[in-house]
């Protein structure tokens, strides 16, 4: 990145009328720090999905249903209607969902993913076999 676009390093502070203060290391993650207390989560969504094209948002939400469809398939348990190998359902869903991530978005969750299960998966090793998952 060019230096010039860089904020200028140290703390940056944002001040409201009221006093308050929200500190960051740029002015515009302070901002941000500011609407994330004053705006409910909830009202953001609103915002967003109000100004997205609603084909982006049907697609989004065909793909998302889709993957979960094929999720629904890694499925072993007796009784279960459509016995799919999960390893390909599995790869089906990862399929329709990369689609829709940036190589760096994809990243990121994988990485999330992973902590995780790996502390699902500590939690498993300090227990007995037959309590079974949580």
């Amino acid at each position: 990145m060019d230096d010039q676009y860089k904020p200028q390093s140290g703390t940056w502070t944002l001040t409201a009328p009221d006093g308050r203060q929200w500190q960051a290391a740029s002015g515009l993650m302070a901002a941000a720090k500011e609407q994330n207390e004053r705006i409910p989560p909830e009202v953001m969504v609103d915002r967003i999905l109000e100004a997205a094209e609603p084909d982006e948002i049907d697609r989004l939400r065909d793909a998302i249903a889709l993957a979960y469809g094929y999720l629904w398939h890694v499925n072993n348990e007796p009784g279960t209607p459509c016995r799919y190998p999960p390893e390909k359902a599995a790869y089906e869903a990862r399929k329709v969902l990369r689609d829709l991530m940036t190589h760096e978005q994809r990243g990121e969750a994988i990485n999330k993913a992973r902590e995780i299960l790996m502390g699902h998966n500590a939690e498993l090793r300090g227990r007995p076999l037959a309590d079974g998952p949580a």
